[in-house]
This record gives structure tokens, C-alpha cells and sequence, in this order.
């Protein structure tokens, strides 16, 4: 199943988003973020990586969403590239 969402907070670590669904702590997930490329050589307004993570955290929000927080195990830039 593919959702959007709104990332909150990134660290090289993991990051924390809004989802419309609950996810269940250790659940794995997989997900596409998009980083502003600034200062990189890059010609892209953002890069894409491809993220392995597993849910740390989910808790209801007042608004009717899930915060998700996400420890990130492995990550490539996404379309073939390989781990920084």
C-alpha cells in the first residue's frame, strides 16, 4: 500500500510523519524520501531515498492522524544508487 505523508523531523538516524492510518510499533516499513538538495551538485530540486525503517512510535494525533516516528536500517538514493 502506498500512502503520502508529511515528514516532520529527518535526522541520519530516523524521521517522524504524519500518517492517515495507525502503524504498529516494529512493523517494517519502506518508504521514498525526498530531501531538499541544497548546496549538493545535484541538478534536482530534491534527492529521493529509498528508506528500510521500523516504527518506533505511533500515537494519535487531535487532528485525526497518526505522529509515526521511524528508526531508518538502511537507505539508497532511489533509482539504482548505492548507500553514501
Amino acid at each position: 500500500m502506498r500512502i503520502e505523508t508529511m515528514t516532520q523531523n529527518l535526522s541520519s538516524s530516523g524521521f517522524y510523519f504524519f500518517c492517515p492510518i495507525a502503524l504498529t510499533p516494529g512493523e517494517q516499513v519502506r518508504c521514498e524520501l525526498r530531501v531538499p538538495a541544497h548546496g549538493s551538485k545535484s541538478h534536482e530540486p530534491a534527492l529521493a531515498l529509498e528508506c528500510d525503517a521500523v516504527v518506533v512510535r505511533s500515537e494519535a494525533t487531535s487532528e485525526g492522524f497518526f505522529g509515526v516516528a521511524c528508526r531508518i536500517d538502511d537507505y539508497r538514493l532511489a533509482g539504482g544508487g548505492a548507500t553514501p
